[in-house]
């Protein structure tokens, strides 16, 4: 898992999760069907407020990728907890 920051056109930055899996440990592990079943699950969790949402999925030769997990500070858990709750 590696955070990025990207610049948005309006100069605020976000910062977002992506997650790299080596396709060599995947095959070797059988854990392909754990790596489909984890990206169909945050398909179907996307709109979940404590659940980051999967925005793009790809893969290279090496590697599958989930692209653009949107990473949630601690402080907007929060709120978004507490917001929830007022519910």
């Amino acid at each position: 898992m590696i955070l990025v920051k990207m610049k948005a056109s309006n100069g605020s930055d976000q910062t977002f999760a992506v997650k790299i899996m080596k396709k060599s440990h995947n095959i070797s592990c059988c854990s392909v069907t754990y790596t489909i079943s984890e990206k169909e699950a945050l398909i179907l969790a996307s709109s979940h407020p404590f659940i980051t949402s999967l925005y793009s999925c790809f893969q290279r030769k090496e590697t599958f990728n989930f692209l653009n997990m949107l990473h949630i500070s601690r402080e907007s858990l929060i709120r978004k907890f507490i917001t929830s709750l007022k519910m």
